[in-house]
C-alpha cells in the first residue's frame, strides 16, 4: 500500500488549529463584552429547549493580573458579588487542579463574568493540571509578565436543569450533552468538583477555542 501524498501536508476539508478567544486588556471592557456577546448570540441557538447562557469566564495567570481586570471591569458598571474556591477533577485525563473564582454582575446584564485562575492547593500547595485550561496559554505557560494583556475566555456556560429535583438534574444533564452532540459539538473534557459536575464541549467546525459548558449543580444554586 502506498503512501497518501497529503500524509506530510494538509488534507483539503482538514480544519487548522483553533486559537483561543481572548479578553484584550489593550480594548474597553465594553468592547470586549461586544465580542463576548456576539458569542453567546452564536451559540444560543444550539443549547437545549428552555437553556441561555448565564455565565461566561475570564482566565487571567495571576493575581496581579486579576486585580487589573477587576478594576477596569468595575469602573465599566461591574460589581464583585462573590468568591469561592474549588477542587476539581478532570476526565478522561485523570488530573485534578485548584481553582480561585471572583464572580462579577452588571445590572444591566442577564449573565455573570466569572474571572478564574489556578490556584495553590490547601492540602499539597500544587495547582494540579487541567489539560483543556492549559491549552489556551501560549505553549501552555501562563504569561506571568506585566504587560500581558490576552486572557482566555475559556467558556459559556449555561445550566441543564429542565427537569426538576435531584434525580432531575442529572437526567437534564444528560439530555443536555446528547442534544449538543446532536448539534455537532464534540467532548473535549467532564469535570466533578465540590458544587456538582460539568462539561466542556467544542463544535466540530470551530475555528476559536470558545467551548460551551452545560453544567448541573447538586449542592447549591450557582
Amino acid at each position: 500500500m502506498g503512501i497518501p501524498d497529503t500524509l506530510n501536508g494538509v488534507a483539503e476539508g482538514v480544519p487548522n488549529a483553533s486559537q483561543p478567544f481572548c479578553w484584550n486588556m489593550r480594548e474597553a471592557v465594553e468592547e470586549n463584552i461586544l465580542k463576548l456577546e456576539a458569542r453567546f448570540a452564536r451559540y444560543t441557538g444550539d443549547l437545549p429547549y428552555g437553556c441561555n447562557f448565564d455565565e461566561a469566564a475570564i482566565m487571567v495567570p495571576s493575581l496581579f493580573h486579576r486585580a487589573r481586570l477587576v478594576e477596569a471591569l468595575e469602573v465599566a458598571g461591574w460589581q464583585v458579588f462573590n468568591e469561592a474556591e474549588d477542587l476539581v477533577y478532570t476526565n478522561p485525563f485523570g488530573t485534578r487542579y485548584f481553582v480561585a473564582y471572583m464572580f462579577l454582575r452588571h445590572p444591566k446584564k442577564r449573565y455573570r463574568l466569572e474571572v478564574m485562575i489556578m490556584s495553590e492547593g490547601e492540602e499539597d500547595m500544587r495547582p494540579g493540571f487541567s489539560p483543556l485550561h492549559a491549552s489556551l496559554w501560549p505553549d501552555g505557560e501562563r504569561p506571568y509578565s506585566s504587560g500581558s494583556h490576552l486572557f482566555p475566555v475559556p467558556h459559556l456556560s449555561f445550566k441543564a436543569t429542565n427537569i426538576q429535583g435531584a434525580e432531575g438534574k442529572h437526567r437534564s444533564y444528560s439530555m443536555a450533552i446528547r442534544h449538543l452532540g446532536n448539534q455537532g459539538f464534540v467532548h473535549a473534557q467532564t469535570c466533578q468538583s465540590t458544587y456538582g459536575h460539568f462539561g466542556y464541549y467544542l463544535h466540530q467546525d470551530a475555528r476559536e477555542q470558545l467551548y460551551i459548558k452545560p453544567r448541573v449543580n447538586t449542592r447549591d444554586d450557582a
